[in-house]
């Protein structure tokens, strides 16, 4: 099911946002969560609805530059197939990705913390990942996430969680 991209990225919409469609360079707010076997299969190896309720932020075709916060500072890189995923979704909608290896994380896998070999997603692994876009250029998550003494916000949305 789905569309499969030239770069082996496979792309299935489940919810079409009516949002505004982010371009590259543009700042987007996308929660995120990552299974290394199947979608669904047990606890993410990565989400972003987990700890604090944030959604990811970096520029669109920059996934080098992701920050989390506050205090919104670069924390880590977003797997380029992500990156990629988020291209032609509207704000509002969720997307599930299958990510080649290649555009996941490649040959060093995604170590658990500690190491000692054990990998939440085994290295040259492909990754499967939902996606949902929840501030694509309306700058909801701007409003809410970058100011200091807010409560946190899952939706971005005011009144909405």
């Amino acid at each position: 099911a789905g569309v499969l991209r030239p770069s082996g990225l496979r792309v299935i919409d489940l919810v079409e946002g009516d949002g505004p469609l982010p371009a590259l360079g543009d700042r987007v707010y996308v929660h995120i969560k990552v299974w290394g076997s199947s979608f669904d299969a047990g606890e993410p190896a990565y989400a972003t609805w987990a700890a604090d309720g944030r959604p990811s932020m970096w520029f669109l075709g920059e996934p080098s530059a992701v920050v989390v916060g506050p205090p919104y500072v670069p924390t880590t890189t977003v797997p380029a197939g992500i990156d990629e995923g988020v291209l032609g979704m509207r704000e509002g909608g969720w997307r599930r990705l299958v990510v080649p290896a290649s555009a996941a994380y490649g040959a060093e896998g995604l170590p658990r913390p500690g190491g000692r070999g054990l990998f939440k997603v085994p290295p040259n692994s492909p990754i499967f990942v939902d996606l949902r876009l929840v501030d694509g250029g309306g700058g909801g998550c701007d409003r809410l996430l970058r100011l200091q003494g807010l409560p946190k916000s899952i939706s971005c949305i005011p009144g909405k969680i």
